[in-house]
């Protein structure tokens, strides 16, 4: 069934009955949209409007960043946003049986962490990453949220400074790998451990978090850049090198691997925004307008976009009996970006009243624009609209059909979204934006019953 169609079928109890489809273009003469015949042989009139929505910043919290694969440190400094660091924590796993042979000697210990994220400009500065021996245990199942920090070691158990591993003259090598020393006094703990046959630390996992609770990645002095680790690659894992002797008299060289794949793992933010057009966003759920009156969004620290309809609402409850032939909802062009400082690639626009909060289904989904198709009832959950950014265009702009008339009908009776990224954006990057609030428009086409049509 065709959109038109599904619309007919939702609006059958107002008595209108429109038996054509439309095929719509962009025309903005209404007398055109799509229609190819003699306007005045129609019983029904075609018109477009144009809004523009008014938006609010808004800053939530509560963003959860444990078990999400990556963890990010670094920090970095933003003229519009202000400052943002981030410290990662993570386990680490015994890979298997721990079995060595008696005479084995310490060689080495390395850490390896695979890079597959940043946020900066400044790539080609040296990085200096420090590792710390985390010493506060994590609670079972529970849900760590990017406020939560966690004690560690005051000096560090490895670190390395590095240069990222470019393609080109300005492209990073996102499959590149980092090697971090860590500290031989460390190595020569765990080798001493392992050849002492009372020592109960590698019989089970849960006796080597016990002893090695996990580690934590700090920023050096020489941080320019938030740098993202893959903590599910199996190459992000800390290793111990070691050698023994042969029966005929040879080295054998050997390894122990701690990876850090399906380990528990978490990041921690903070931001300062003092100084900027955005200082005076404080408080949670509160709306702001930044002084510069532009529009801002950031993952990571959580300062979200607030949409209102309420103009909509206004214009479309002068109308009777009004069907949306399309509704394009459209967020850009974004102001300019870099190569590492860029959009969030998707984006959920979730409803909302004055509260701001994300308002739930009775099954306790958080409730979302859902998809445009006539598959897929607006009023439902289990199909939330993610508005893909465009690089071509440098916005996100999708059909919300199927929300409008809904909102016209009353079967949504909230008039507000909070425009949030997806959620891997959200909890694993600081990608953002700056919007001009002009740039935030919505298109309407629609259809109304004609005055000759009514009175026959």
């Amino acid at each position: 069934m065709s959109l038109w169609g599904n619309i007919m079928l939702r609006l059958k109890d107002t008595g209108l009955i429109l038996g054509l489809a439309l095929l719509l273009c962009a025309c903005e003469d209404p007398g055109t949209i799509g229609i190819d015949v003699d306007k005045t042989n129609l019983d029904f009139n075609v018109a477009y409007k144009q809004f523009n929505l008014p938006a609010s910043l808004v800053q939530i919290d509560s963003i959860p960043t444990s078990n999400t694969e990556r963890i990010l440190a670094g920090r970095y400094e933003d003229q519009e946003f202000g400052s943002i660091e981030s410290i990662g924590y993570s386990q680490l796993f015994l890979s298997g049986a721990v079995t060595i042979d008696p005479s084995a000697i310490y060689d080495s210990l390395i850490l390896k962490l695979k890079i597959d994220y940043a946020h900066g400009t400044d790539i080609k500065s040296q990085q200096t990453l420090n590792v710390h021996r985390m010493e506060e245990d994590i609670i079972d199942n529970a849900i760590y949220y990017s406020f939560n920090t966690f004690d560690y070691s005051e000096n560090p158990i490895g670190g390395a400074s590095f240069y990222y591993e470019l393609e080109d003259d300005e492209t990073i090598e996102f499959d590149s790998t980092l090697r971090v020393p860590m500290s031989d006094d460390l190595g020569l703990e765990l080798l001493e451990k392992l050849l002492d046959e009372d020592d109960t630390t590698f019989n089970s996992i849960g006796n080597w978090i016990d002893y090695f609770k996990g580690i934590v990645l700090v920023a050096g002095d020489e941080y320019q850049t938030v740098t993202g680790f893959d903590m599910n690659d199996e190459r992000t894992e800390m290793i111990l090198y070691y050698h023994y002797l042969n029966f005929d008299g040879t080295d054998v060289f050997s390894t122990l691997n701690f990876p850090a794949r399906n380990a528990w793992s978490s990041s921690s933010f903070e931001y300062d925004r003092s100084g900027t057009a955005i200082s005076s966003v404080v408080d949670f759920k509160t709306e702001y307008n930044a002084t510069d009156e532009m529009i801002y969004m950031q993952s990571g620290t959580g300062l979200m976009v607030k949409i209102d309809f309420s103009e909509f609402i206004s214009f479309s409850d002068t109308i009777q009996n009004m069907i949306i032939n399309r509704g394009d909802l459209t967020l850009g062009e974004v102001n300019p970006y870099t190569t590492y400082i860029i959009p969030p690639n998707s984006l959920v626009h979730y409803i909302t009243d004055s509260t701001n909060q994300r308002l739930r289904s009775e099954e306790g989904v958080f409730r979302a624009i859902q998809q445009d198709s006539p598959l897929v009832d607006p009023t439902d959950v289990r199909a939330p609209l993610e508005a893909t950014f465009d690089e071509d265009t440098q916005a996100y702009s999708d059909p919300i059909s199927g929300h409008l008339q809904a909102l016209y009908n009353g079967s949504i009776p909230e008039t507000s979204v909070l425009t949030y990224p997806n959620f891997l954006n959200l909890t694993t990057t600081f990608d953002q934006f700056l919007l001009n609030p002009q740039n935030i428009t919505l298109e309407v086409y629609y259809s109304t019953a004609s005055t000759a049509s009514d009175s026959n």
